[in-house]
């Protein structure tokens, strides 16, 4: 037959068959079996990368596993469909189809938050680490091993070229079609199901191009058509529903109000517990937290200073990249910002997202593609949350764009500026210890100089096999180390803490960098600006929630004497006072501070809590107006009544919680010093799993006998390196055990703590350990933690109850 499109089709029929016209008709049903598999695959992959966080590396990271699959498939599989010389592509094509709607389960079953967590447990890891390779490796092995083995079986298959060509380009066509499959879909009910669909509905394709490839051939091949209609129609049979992404984080999945997808991931509207929403797209919230709003606020303060230093005139405009808020609307009208532009990489989808996020008609200013960037000349460049990915090309662009135009770009550092513009300058903002921000400016003014901007390391695969909690502080390091050097000592001492502490207390104090801080401030001639004393007054939030005395006095008091008005200083040093027993003191300090912020009741009940401790009826009589306004307030109930200290008023529990009956009847002693030393053992439990024991050894006297020496003291928790050891919920802060650390405890003497070791136990676990610090007259002073606990307020040493034993 000279026709062109003949062909002899051996690989199906064996080398004996006759030649057979492989037409038109025949190479469509190829490529649409191709696109049906390929339609099925990209789907599949959109929803396997949102198991990670939703980064490019994720992706690149599930992409190899399942391209390796597909591979593995193809040695493992591909001689059995050769070995089938009577229609083993159509076996393998619609085995690959009816495998990837099978898989569907299993990726429905790994996306809860407990099935996740199952998944982590069963390849040795935990949902704390979704992010990196292992955990993202290990969930693209799972949810993707029956599609890949099935693509890799068809692939393998010989004998007809142009149908092998004709397959081919329908992979291709069927992968780069999933983003316009959503924008065809507007009208057809099944679009809520969204990438679970389209894999139903790329088996439906599938099983049409098998009938249409294996039409009008010689007999032996008639069961293709057959095959090809069944697997066409039991998929168009299967029920389709949505999948729902849910943070790996989240201990049961929440019933959302609203989940939809588009062609750029999968939106989530959860409920908060104000009557609020939260709006996540794939694993990355797009609402903004508390912090988030503390950071946003520090830098447009910071923007509205550097705009007042080089003389750019209002109004201004802003460009924000992320989700325009209601809350953010209002953080930016109170700087004087009242039209935004909003865009981001899923502009097309913004105006029923920000329906989604609370506003009920559409918020000020335009949402604008990235090609209309250069066209705005906004002086400010936001992008929200500062830590989210954005695109890494944004960054450069918009600073480039618009020559003469004067910007400033907060972009995350995670981005990579590899190529900064060589005018491009640094500048920083902070909401305290815990999140720093980044801004690029061209905005020169002399005098005030943060630094050049750094050419920054994007994300690499070292940093990604980071636990996704200590990545910022990685990026940290990179771009502050030649902009603010007490920053890079920050930043380089943070490490991975315990989930039971708070913000604060996972913070790891640089008393260098402190200090470095402290000497800037105080060699300028002016008040410190919005970095400066974001920085200082974090510290100051930091040191109290560590009860870091000394320090407060070492490295705030000058800077406080030096320029009053930095009211978190002053708030620190009031809390330094009463914690000396300084009351006196406190109560001055205190006194301006409740004047000129009327609405910060905790400096009202501190000021009532440092009159009540000097007897002053004042302290009463402000307390019990307070409880007019809070009567559930255990603090104020306490204080109205002239007790200090009272911090709950039901009876304790947890942890933290060992009265003074229970510390004094349950102990075998107490030991107040110092801490010299810390170390962690691992030991095997009952069970065999491994448990891990740190053992504090203090320097200091046993509170009954008076006897001094080396003390040590056990508790569950604690690690041997950085990737070996648990937390505990019972353990201490880490702050509590640092070397060189004052502390008082009470200890139990036990034959076996756990594992078989034995010796002194902390009573309670975190409730029996307490820090201690010498004043500034030389005296120390333990410090007490309110009635739940053995001191319920600070004590000299000779008022330390010893236990009854």
């Amino acid at each position: 037959m000279p026709k062109p499109y003949v062909e002899e089709f051996h690989g199906s029929l064996g080398s004996a068959a006759p030649v057979v016209p492989l037409g038109p008709l025949h190479r469509l049903g190829f490529l649409v079996v191709g696109a049906g598999l390929g339609l099925q695959a990209a789907s599949l992959f959109r929803l396997g990368c949102r198991v990670g966080l939703g980064t490019p590396w994720d992706e690149r990271v599930l992409g190899l596993v399942f391209l390796g699959l597909i591979g593995l498939g193809a040695v493992l599989f591909g001689p059995l469909v050769r070995s089938r010389p009577r229609g083993g592509w159509v076996a393998a094509a619609a085995t690959a189809a009816a495998l990837s709607v099978l898989s569907l389960a299993v990726v429905a079953a790994t996306t809860t938050p407990l099935g996740f967590k199952a998944h982590c447990l069963r390849f040795g890891s935990d949902a704390s680490l979704a992010g990196t390779p292992l955990v993202d490796a290990s969930a693209a092995l799972v949810m993707f091993v029956l599609p890949g083995f099935g693509l890799g079986a068809v692939l393998a298959s010989r004998g007809f070229r142009s149908g092998r060509i004709a397959l081919a380009v329908g992979l291709a066509l069927g992968w780069l079609s999933y983003p316009l499959a959503f924008a065809q879909m507007e009208s057809i009910d099944w679009k809520s199901a969204g990438s679970a669909g389209l894999v139903v509905h790329g088996a439906i394709l599938a099983g049409i191009g098998i009938a249409l490839a294996a039409a009008n051939a010689v007999p032996g091949l008639r069961f293709g058509t057959l095959t090809g209609l069944a697997l066409a129609g039991v998929a168009a049979l299967v029920p389709i529903s949505p999948i729902g992404i849910y943070p790996p984080w989240q201990r049961f999945a929440v019933k959302p109000l609203e989940i939809f997808e588009t062609k750029n991931g999968q939106y989530t509207v959860l409920p908060t517990g104000s009557d609020g929403t939260q709006v996540l797209l794939d694993q990355r919230a797009l609402s903004p937290t508390t912090a988030d709003l503390l950071l946003e606020a520090a830098c447009l303060q910071r923007s509205a200073e550097r705009l007042a230093q080089a003389g750019v005139p209002g109004p201004h405009r802003a460009l924000v990249l992320g989700l325009l808020t209601p809350e953010r609307a209002d953080l930016l009208a109170a700087f004087g910002i009242d039209v935004a532009y909003r865009s981001a990489l899923w502009y097309e989808d913004m105006e029923r997202v920000e329906k989604a996020a609370g506003w009920s008609s559409a918020p000020p200013g335009k949402i604008v593609p990235p090609s209309e960037f250069a066209s705005i000349g906004s002086p400010l460049v936001l992008s929200f949350p500062i830590g989210a990915y954005a695109s890494a090309g944004w960054g450069l662009d918009l600073l480039r764009s618009a020559a003469g135009q004067k910007k400033i770009l907060w972009l995350p550092p995670d981005l990579g500026i590899q190529k900064a513009p060589k005018d491009a300058r640094l500048i920083l903002a902070s909401s305290g210890l815990e999140r720093f921000a980044f801004g690029w400016t061209d905005l020169g003014v002399e005098g005030v100089d943060d630094g050049p901007a750094p050419n920054v390391t994007p994300m690499t695969f070292q940093r990604m096999s980071m636990r996704p909690e200590a990545r910022p502080y990685a990026a940290l390091r990179d771009v502050a180390e030649g902009a603010d050097p007490a920053l890079a000592l920050h930043a380089a001492a943070q490490r991975i803490s315990s989930p039971f502490e708070s913000p604060l207390e996972q913070i790891e104090i640089v008393p260098e960098a402190l200090a470095l801080w402290r000497d800037r401030a105080l060699a300028s001639k002016e008040a410190p600006g919005a970095y400066l004393r974001g920085v200082l007054e974090g510290a100051g939030a930091a040191l109290m929630a560590q009860g870091e005395v000394p320090w407060v006095f070492e490295f705030l008091l000058p800077v406080a004497d030096r320029f009053p008005n930095l009211y978190g200083l002053q708030i620190a040093l009031a809390w330094a006072d009463a914690q000396e027993l300084q009351f006196r003191a406190a109560a001055d300090r205190l006194r301006p501070l409740v004047a000129g912020l009327p609405n910060r009741r905790d400096l009202q009940i501190a000021l009532s809590d440092a009159l009540v401790a000097l007897n002053d009826p004042e302290g009463r009589a402000l307390a019990q107006a307070l409880l007019r306004d809070d009567p559930q307030n255990p603090v104020l109930f306490g204080l109205a009544r002239g007790v200090r200290g009272m911090t709950t008023l039901a009876a304790p529990g947890g942890y933290e919680s060992l009265s003074q009956e229970e510390a004094l009847a349950l102990a075998d002693g107490a030991v107040l010093g110092t801490i010299t030393g810390i170390s962690v053992q691992e030991v095997e439990a009952s069970d065999g799993a491994p448990l891990f024991l740190t053992t504090l050894r203090v320097s200091g006297t046993e509170l009954a006998s008076g006897d001094e020496g080396l003390h040590e003291v056990t508790f569950l928790g604690g690690f041997t390196d950085p990737e070996h050891g648990s937390f505990n919920s019972s353990a201490p802060p880490a702050y509590r055990t640092r070397p060189g650390r004052r502390v008082f405890y009470y200890y139990q003497t036990q034959n076996d703590i756990a594992g078989g070791v034995a010796g002194d136990s902390l009573l309670r676990g975190r409730g029996g350990l307490f820090t201690a610090f010498e004043t500034r007259d030389g005296e120390v002073l333990v410090q007490g933690r309110g009635n739940a606990a053995a001191i319920p307020y600070n004590l000299v040493r000779d008022e330390l109850p010893a236990p009854h034993r």
